[in-house]
């Protein structure tokens, strides 16, 4: 391999890829130990992180454990037990080797030639939810936020309503009823909450 080629080794991929699941795992096994936050002030990081513009690069297992151990630990906990904040995400082992697949890709799913393989399962499991919500042959959707879903459910079942005014007008009983609405679909068509 040239000196100045980003490409690695397999052995070197792999072994590279055990740290960064070992550092992951070890981090879930104590995730509801801490805080579901933990920042720090601009200050702060600036003089623990900013330095001169390294001559050489350090290796990446290096560069892997300082970012484990004194960057990714500055942020909020979204896998928190006690995180209350309305941040979808996927803390699960599975939703994390889906992203590092995903990423592990490139995929870019904006079009049905850039990404067809991964557009078809969205449509599948769209469908999927289209029958346990009961609703009609050819009713469709897309992934987005939690609320966004919400607003979006409650707009199809009234079927007169505008999503975006929708979501404009709602207020806190409108939300509730609309998330009763759908509990109930869901209990209905045999979902678990």
């Amino acid at each position: 391999m040239r000196q100045h080629d980003l490409r690695m080794a397999p052995d070197q991929m792999l072994d590279l890829a055990q740290m960064a699941a070992e550092l992951l795992v070890e981090r879930s096994e104590h995730v509801s130990a801490g805080d579901a936050w933990d920042g720090e002030f601009r200050e702060g990081l600036a003089t623990m992180l900013m330095e001169e513009p390294p001559e050489e690069g350090l290796p990446a297992k290096d560069v892997l454990e300082r970012a484990a151990r004194e960057i990714l630990p500055y942020a909020a906990r979204h896998d928190h037990p006690r995180f209350f904040g309305f941040i979808p995400s996927s803390t699960t082992w599975p939703g994390v080797i889906a992203d590092f697949m995903a990423a592990g890709h490139n995929i870019n799913a904006v079009t049905w030639l850039a990404a067809s393989g991964p557009s078809q399962v969205e449509l599948v499991v769209m469908d999927w939810f289209r029958r346990w919500l009961g609703y009609p042959e050819g009713a469709a959707g897309l992934f987005t936020s939690r609320l966004q879903i919400v607003v979006d459910l409650a707009a199809a079942q009234q079927n007169t309503l505008d999503a975006a005014v929708l979501l404009a007008r709602l207020s806190e009983d409108a939300f509730e009823a609309a998330r009763g609405q759908i509990m109930e679909r869901r209990h209905g068509a045999g979902m678990a909450e």
